[in-house]
């Protein structure tokens, strides 16, 4: 159990052992699972909320308990990754500095760059299978739904908005294009890589296209799918990745997929904005951007601490 003082109630948060006071905002005072505001912390507590109501109070004690052990797990995992991206710094600073010996550069002006898998591989007969399967159930729950408002409030669903707002961004300025376009090429496809047999295909996105396109059916457009899947593809990787992108078009393709660019991309599009903002619109012709291309794919970066710069380049902005 948490420490708990008759007079100053709970000192310490149940879960991170966060220091509470009368200051600090925090949910479930009087229980024994008082929570800080941290919002790991406070979903642990609302879930123990949700069961505690006649709970013995040894196993109301085993359950915070628990939940206080899954947060420290937490805290002990994003230290390691503060610690990892740390010597990633050191590591970017150095290869560029090597590369580029006589130039000050500015941390802002830095792209920390993925990298999709580098071989190739034929797709199997499971593969095929899982992936026909998949769509096969998809079409069925797209054709069964009346209205988007059938489908669960996810990332697939939101994207729309997002993806819009960054097709207005790159519309608006071609070197956030061109830059952007450029560490696409560079990375070939370290975000597709948990694409699967699945390809970041959900019912709502074929729910969407089959509204849009009101004069192709269901069976077409399962066809559709399987003529454009690719026989060779990157290993490791989504179904379509193949060594030239992605196999189908844009239209086919989820909206996560064609809105999404890695953190260190969308870092450097706000930092080309300021620069914007600062300079009236202005911007210096020797401008330029430095890439650093990692042996990390999108989605490891912090899996270990052995991830090494590969190759360093850089873009000139005109």
């Amino acid at each position: 159990m948490l420490p708990f003082n008759l007079h100053t109630q709970h000192v310490q948060c149940a879960f991170c052992h966060e220091p509470l006071t009368a200051g600090t905002q925090h949910l479930f005072a009087d229980t024994p699972y008082a929570s800080c505001a941290d919002h790991r912390c406070v979903m642990l507590a609302r879930q123990i909320h949700l069961v505690a109501n006649g709970m013995p109070e040894t196993q109301l004690a085993f359950k915070i308990q628990h939940c206080h052990q899954q947060r420290m797990n937490q805290i002990r995992a994003d230290a390691e990754r503060k610690t990892i991206r740390a010597h990633q710094y050191e590591r970017t600073q150095a290869a560029l500095v090597t590369a580029y010996p006589q130039t000050l550069i500015n941390d802002a002006a830095i792209i920390d760059l993925p990298s999709g898998p580098a071989q190739t591989i034929k797709v199997s007969a499971a593969r095929i299978s899982a992936y026909q399967q998949h769509l096969e159930k998809i079409i069925a729950a797209a054709i069964d739904a009346s209205s988007e408002d059938d489908f669960p409030n996810d990332n697939e669903y939101s994207a729309p908005p997002r993806r819009q707002e960054m097709d207005d961004l790159l519309a608006g300025d071609n070197r956030l294009r061109e830059v952007s376009d450029s560490c696409c090429s560079y990375c070939k496809g370290g975000c597709c890589v948990l694409g699967k047999d699945h390809a970041y295909l959900l019912p709502i996105t074929l729910f969407r296209y089959l509204r849009d396109h009101p004069d192709e059916t269901p069976q077409a457009l399962l066809q559709r799918y399987l003529d454009l899947r690719p026989e060779v593809v990157m290993a490791d990787s989504c179904i379509n990745h193949t060594p030239q992108g992605c196999a189908l078009p844009r239209e086919l393709r989820s909206e996560i997929c064609n809105g999404y660019y890695c953190d260190s991309l969308k870092t450097w599009h706000k930092h080309a904005k300021n620069i914007d903002t600062k300079n009236n619109g202005e911007e210096p012709s020797n401008t330029w951007v430095y890439i650093a291309q990692w042996s990390y794919h999108n989605w490891n970066q912090t899996s270990h601490d052995d991830h090494q710069v590969i190759a360093t380049d850089r873009i000139q902005l005109h």
